[in-house]
């Protein structure tokens, strides 16, 4: 195509970018037909140098704000589209288990929705226009600067949804209810944080977001009984909260930098590896510690179900695994390729499971060091063994989930996840459902006797982690838009 705009007469050019700058200005007004809404009127466009800029500097400094804003992916605006009428529908959908709305209450809040979503797209479209102006003008990375807050604030928009409490959906929903409505809303939200019902495949799509934490997090989990929810901050410290309301409990290691964070059965201790070569067992009550030099970089550590013993994988080679409270390593489990190495231990702890970012998973007996199976696919982000100890779970950097026979070391089942690539996974204490979450896709719950889809949670652009509580009756991710600067969250839901 570039070829093709090279070799325009200047005449043929100026009619070829004059009719790309009208089918511009003209395609927003055609989406808006159906608003009436003063608040939609169409904003003013900037247009500066655009008209003297070549085809191909349009083209080129199109295609990068398509980048930033879409994240590259194919058809990116109209996928958003998709996924934000999703989103609003989903919205509606849950509002609906709970207050039972007539057809003119749905039909007015995707109204509502709709205007939302269109307000959204012009604003896309008028950044366009200021960023490709200022990218003709002074280049790539003084656009990206300029208008950081408000790409921040568009993916962010375009990854949880425009429909905040002062969008017209946020005020409509506020107004439309009816007191008895209303009343019904706030004794389930209320009840919400306290329930007691197990999520399974059943109710899976009555699941209900009881809150929201702004929080910035990277990795999460509960303790083994329950008492603790463990946050790694993106700052690199930890903070133990409560199970129910995510209330602050304990904060461990304020000003260092820790990448990854276990947390040991009964003596509650805590094992942290840093942003170096060091890994530490924590003990955050008495305020000792106890630390173990690695010959991996930012050391990945994970505690045995019984809490004496310590993998440390890590950037490297092999896994080491340490006797709590020993310095020198019992053993070492060697990967294929040099990787992140993610270790985790099986139910029963005989069994240790090595993923590696860069190469394939391996399977080894934790007594005597030997591999058992070699999992051939490669680049696994998280791996988790289902409650038996049978079945061994692995996310994958290209999106797909895998379910492995941890006996035969064979695959079970695959499945193609809606994320871009896929962070976290999580069994139900049950075994009966798997949750997985990541980039570009929306958490998901599985049924995992065939890994079938069962529910989808609105969930933010990027999620880090995603966790069931040990009862299983209530499911929690961390994450938040890509975008630099984009506000990040805790979100807890149950079912009602």
């Amino acid at each position: 195509m570039s070829r093709w705009h090279s070799s325009l007469t200047p005449t043929l050019a100026a009619w070829a970018i004059g009719l790309c700058l009208l089918g511009r200005l003209l395609t927003p007004l055609a989406r808006a037909d159906d608003v009436s809404d003063d608040e939609f009127a169409q904003p003013d466009r900037v247009v500066g140098k655009a008209a003297t800029l070549t085809a191909g500097q349009i083209l080129a400094s199109e295609r990068f704000f398509e980048q930033i804003i879409f994240g590259g992916t194919k058809n990116g605006e109209s996928s958003a589209r998709v996924t934000l009428d999703q989103l609003a529908l989903g919205k509606i959908d849950r509002l609906d288990q709970v207050c039972q709305l007539s057809d003119a209450q749905r039909q007015k809040l995707r109204t509502a929705a709709h205007g939302d979503i269109e307000r959204l797209f012009r604003q896309v479209d008028t950044l366009r226009w200021k960023f490709c102006d200022c990218y003709s003008e002074q280049g790539c990375a003084t656009a990206r600067v300029k208008y950081a807050a408000d790409i921040s604030e568009i993916r962010e928009a375009l990854s949880v949804g425009p429909f905040g409490p002062k969008s017209l959906y946020g005020r409509l929903e506020s107004s439309l209810l009816t007191p008895q409505q209303s009343a019904t809303r706030a004794r389930v939200v209320g009840h919400l944080a306290r329930s007691a019902k197990t999520i399974t495949s059943a109710n899976a799509r009555e699941l209900q977001p009881a809150f929201r934490l702004p929080k910035s997090v990277v990795d999460c989990s509960w303790s083994g009984d329950g008492q603790h929810f463990i946050c790694l901050e993106g700052d690199g410290h930890v903070e133990l909260l409560s199970p129910d309301r995510l209330e602050h409990q304990v904060s461990v290691g304020v000003g260092r930098q820790f990448v990854s964070v276990d947390m040991s059965a009964g003596d509650r201790l805590l094992a942290l590896g840093d942003n170096s070569q060091r890994a530490f067992v924590i003990d955050p009550v008495h305020r000792r510690e106890f630390v173990l030099a690695s010959e991996n970089s930012q050391p990945v550590v994970r505690f045995s179900p019984d809490g004496k013993l310590l993998a440390i994988g890590g950037v490297g080679l092999r896994v080491a695994l340490h006797s709590v409270g020993t310095d020198g390593p019992l053993r070492y489990f060697a990967a294929r390729d040099k990787g992140r190495l993610t270790p985790e231990f099986s139910p029963n702890g005989q069994i240790l499971a090595v993923g590696n970012r860069n190469s394939t998973t391996r399977l080894f007996d934790v007594a005597s060091g030997k591999m058992l199976h070699e999992l051939p696919t490669r680049m696994s982000h998280e791996l988790k063994f289902d409650p038996t100890g049978k079945i061994l779970a692995v996310a994958y950097f290209n999106g797909n989930l895998a379910l492995w026979n941890v006996e035969t070391g064979k695959v079970i089942k695959r499945a193609n996840t809606p994320a871009k690539q896929l962070f976290s996974v999580a069994w139900a204490p049950d075994g009966q459902l798997l949750a997985t979450a990541g980039q570009q896709g929306a958490v998901t719950l599985w049924d995992a006797k065939d890994l079938r889809p069962v529910a989808t949670l609105d969930s933010p652009e990027s999620v880090r982690c995603v966790r069931f509580n040990p009862a299983g009756t209530h499911l929690v991710f961390a994450g938040g838009a890509a975008a630099d600067g984009a506000s990040h969250f805790i979100e807890i839901w149950a079912v009602p």
